[in-house]
């Protein structure tokens, strides 16, 4: 038997990449910042439905007339704010009736469509988005004048070549697909991203 893969959930490939690139070792990558890396890596889900890219809601957030957000989890709508406002500190109920409109402390949302994605990050892909992880973090040497790791001193020049060869080893093994596993080797692979193809 054959297994077609089409990606990690998105739970997974967070806790992939901030493992991947060091995310809490100084210089720290926010959470925001995995994942708008994580964008890289996403693919068409199981069922054939394309990426989207919409933003994830947030819990006290502004927003404007126009934006769109999809909850956390996912239930396969998008939401579209039609009253200005900042959300709440819990997410509403999220109502799944197109048209319909209800109250998010002071934004209003009215449901607009579908969003069927069901989000699933390719395993190689998730090496571009280490690799660009990386940069990110090689970047923000300018931050450091000297930073301490252990009681380890280290120059900021070193820290960037350090990045820069941990990107490449990245970008050496990056590349867009799904990934064909055999046998069982599949079984830690939530159902929502495993397809049997023969």
């Amino acid at each position: 038997m054959t297994v077609l893969v089409a990606g990690r959930s998105e739970k997974q490939a967070l806790r992939w990449l901030s493992d991947a690139v060091q995310a809490d070792v100084v210089p720290v990558l926010t959470n925001r910042e995995l994942r708008d890396l994580l964008v890289v890596a996403a693919v068409t889900d199981v069922d054939g439905n394309l990426v989207d890219r919409f933003d994830r809601w947030e819990a006290n957030e502004p927003y404007s007339i126009g934006d769109r957000v999809v909850p956390f989890p996912r239930n396969g709508y998008v939401y579209i704010a039609t009253v200005a406002g900042q959300s709440g500190t819990t997410a509403p109920v999220w109502s799944l009736v197109i048209d319909a409109t209800f109250a998010d402390s002071t934004v209003t949302w009215k449901v607009e469509d579908e969003a069927p994605w069901v989000p699933t990050y390719g395993e190689r892909a998730l090496y571009k988005a280490a690799e660009a992880g990386w940069r990110l973090k090689g970047g923000k040497r300018s931050d450091l004048l000297q930073m301490s790791a252990g009681g380890t001193s280290v120059d900021p020049a070193s820290w960037w070549e350090f990045c820069e060869r941990k990107a490449a080893s990245y970008a050496r093994k990056g590349g867009m697909g799904t990934i064909e596993l055999a046998g069982s080797i599949y079984a830690d692979y939530p159902a929502s991203v495993v397809r049997v193809v023969s």
